[in-house]
């Protein structure tokens, strides 16, 4: 019976942390619509930057589960436990990017080219 809740709670989080991941990606590409309701640090060019590096290092993953993985790793457990705000941190940026190409079978542009 352990081992069966386990897998249970280990599939539960799974799911929330690709959830968390679907939503990032969902909010990001509604602001990328509308440039008034863009955080001015999305700008800056150190931000850019940030975002760049990380969407090279997410580029390899090409499953959304793979992705999802990843996330929970480097946004819960590495950061801040997922809390905050997705469009303030250029890697949970990043990732909601790679959601949107891997939903869309396709790779978008710079980060700078898309907030000009």
């Amino acid at each position: 019976m352990a081992v069966t809740r386990r897998r249970l709670s280990t599939t539960h989080a799974a799911l929330e942390h690709e959830r968390a991941l679907a939503v990032d990606a969902l909010r990001l590409g509604r602001l990328l619509r509308d440039s008034s309701l863009w955080p001015s640090r999305w700008t800056e060019p150190a931000f850019g930057a940030e975002v760049e590096r990380c969407r090279r290092h997410v580029a390899d993953l090409t499953t959304q589960d793979a992705l999802a993985s990843a996330y929970a790793y480097d946004v819960f457990e590495r950061l801040t436990g997922g809390r905050g705000d997705a469009e303030g941190s250029p890697i949970r940026v990043a990732y909601a990017l790679r959601w949107l190409e891997l939903q869309e079978d396709s790779i978008g542009p710079a980060w700078p080219a898309m907030v000009r």
